[in-house]
């Protein structure tokens, strides 16, 4: 969901990592291997000025809150 959104609005600020598992991005993000996800749902972490958020499986809301 998230991505076909960010795909469809003009968000040049807007990077988004995707993996299956945190440590298929080390090599990317290294502060990004260690965010694991809750349960078994899709995680977001929203990150800014070298700051995250807590992580929330709510994606339609941080979809509102990124591209709209």
């Amino acid at each position: 969901y998230l991505i076909q959104q960010w795909q469809h609005t003009l968000a040049p600020d807007v990077f988004l990592l995707a993996a299956e598992h945190p440590a298929d991005v080390a090599d990317i993000a290294p502060f990004a291997a260690e965010y694991e996800p809750l349960g078994e749902e899709t995680t977001v972490y929203v990150c800014e000025n070298f700051a995250c958020q807590q992580p929330t499986t709510d994606v339609e809301s941080v979809a509102e809150q990124l591209f709209e």
